[in-house]
């Protein structure tokens, strides 16, 4: 039986310029094309296209302005490729026919196929390689120049993609199927899913298969942002952000967002959106999120959601659970009462709730009984139901959430604050006059700020950061190991 990628299993990586991934038994979605599948003068037409753009569209981009970006420009390179531009020698039979002799020939011995289709000037392959693929890409594309006569007529490189579970494959099966639809009969070739082939049921390969978005959690400094950007690249992935304060404009140093290299490496979403003046809170990121995952799942694209802001992750995969809004009326009421008048009235009202309680800590005992009085039910009754359907819903989620050594992440965050300091954090923070009370609780805004008033030097400033980055790294730690969803990946050093 094939197997779906494992992100924590050991993968090869196999190139420079463009990477290729494999993982032993794991299927491969592969894409390789003919050498002049695009005239230079098209090429040379779509750059300047997109440099006249670019000239009324800097970045950084909205959601709106990055979907267009892809509408205009990254579908339509993908559409004249499959419209067949270049001498499209696969339109000839006999040349199909040696192309598809070479590739059965290892069938089951080097390769196991599932489906494929031989464009003009393009094949589309999904199958499980049984050996390495950079091998076996050499070896079809040496096999079937030299029998068709004409020369090197393979472009060097190809695209491959790591399947990464039963949404995905149907995804890839149904692209292939549809890959053919304007083309006449006669000019291309394809091979229906074989017959035993029981990954997927046939009606997950309908239209109504999506992408399943990937989540990679953890601690702040713990390599999150480098392990998505190769996740993307493993997947054909996008990174949307799931940091509360990478959301801002001009923090970017302050909340070490990616770097500008690294934003061009991979689409990156939701990096710098917000003016450091806005306030947001977790149903604010959820309402900017939902649209630019749905569209990067649009496009066939995996989403990888990155980010150590749990509440903003709970919110996203889960939605807020359906407790009364805090009364400050009520509130206020409940202050003025003695704790242990606030138990005896939460026991009698809910026993069970009462029981689940840390009865000393006053927060949260009127918390409880807040929701009892307010809802008029039961708040463990409206737990126990919460819990139930975050439990469903966490059954269909997928992310991993990285873990390191507590020495290891402090020496971390120590090099971060030092790189921060030193890379441009002050003038960052003098340049920002006016921040709302969200962005303004950055770890470092404020010491940095206190660092530029002179109420402190530069080794407390620092130290004072590393602290506090440090007491949220534990929190951030204790958050995530309640979500059971997220496969745990062990870490130290680099990736």
């Amino acid at each position: 039986m094939p197997q779906f990628y494992n992100p924590n299993g050991e993968t090869q990586k196999h190139g420079v310029k463009l990477p290729h991934w494999q993982q032993d038994e794991v299927l491969q979605f592969v894409t390789f094309r003919l050498a002049d599948s695009m005239p230079q003068s098209l090429i040379r037409k779509w750059k300047e296209e997109l440099t006249a753009w670019s000239v009324h569209h800097p970045k950084p981009w909205s959601p709106q302005v990055e979907q267009e970006y892809h509408h205009r420009f990254t579908q339509q390179l993908e559409e004249w490729l499959d419209d067949g531009y270049g001498s499209c020698l696969l339109k000839d039979p006999s040349a199909r026919k040696v192309l598809e002799d070479t590739l059965m020939h290892d069938q089951g011995v080097k390769a196991m196929h599932h489906i494929w289709v031989i464009m003009p000037n393009h094949v589309h392959l999904l199958f499980t390689p049984l050996t390495p693929i950079e091998k076996l890409m050499q070896s079809w594309k040496g096999i079937s120049a030299r029998r068709i006569g004409l020369g090197s007529i393979w472009q060097k490189n190809y695209r491959d993609t790591l399947i990464r579970d039963a949404t995905h494959f149907a995804n890839a099966v149904r692209y292939i199927r549809r890959n053919p639809a304007k083309l006449r009969e006669g000019t291309f070739t394809g091979d229906s899913l074989r017959s035993g082939d029981t990954l997927v049921p046939a009606e997950t390969c309908d239209d109504r298969s999506v992408v399943t978005p990937y989540y990679i959690c953890g601690p702040t400094a713990s390599g999150k942002s480098a392990l998505a950007l190769e996740m993307a690249e493993k997947l054909d992935g996008e990174i949307v952000n799931a940091d509360a304060f990478q959301l801002y404009r001009g923090l970017e140093i302050v909340s070490a967002a990616p770097s500008a290299a690294e934003l061009t490496k991979i689409p990156h979403h939701l990096y710098g959106v917000l003016a450091p003046t806005e306030s947001a809170d977790a149903q604010r990121y959820v309402n900017l999120a939902k649209p630019v995952i749905a569209e990067i799942q649009s496009r066939g694209k995996t989403p990888i959601i990155t980010g150590g802001s749990g509440l903003y992750l709970k919110f996203l995969t889960h939605g807020a659970a359906p407790l009364p809004t805090a009364d400050a009326a009520l509130r206020e009421e409940m202050d003025a009462r003695p704790l242990e008048g606030l138990v005896a009235q939460l026991t009698a009202l809910d026993p069970i709730e009462a029981h689940r309680t840390a009865l000393q800590n006053r927060r949260f005992v009127s918390r409880a009984l807040e929701i009892c009085i307010l809802s008029g039910q039961k708040a463990s009754d409206l737990r126990d139901q919460w819990e139930s359907k975050t439990a469903e819903i966490s059954s269909q989620l997928r992310g991993l959430v990285i873990q390191r050594p507590r020495a290891d992440l402090h020496a971390r965050i120590a090099l971060r604050t030092r790189a921060m300091l030193d890379g441009g954090a002050l003038e960052e923070v003098a340049a920002l006059a006016e921040v709302s009370t969200n962005c303004e609780k950055a770890i470092g805004f404020r010491e940095i700020r206190d660092l530029l008033t002179g109420e402190t030097d530069r080794a407390t400033c620092e130290e004072l950061i590393n602290a506090a980055t440090r007491q949220y790294a534990k929190r951030q730690e204790t958050w995530f190991r309640r979500e059971k969803w997220l496969v745990p990946k062990v870490v130290q050093g680099d990736f």
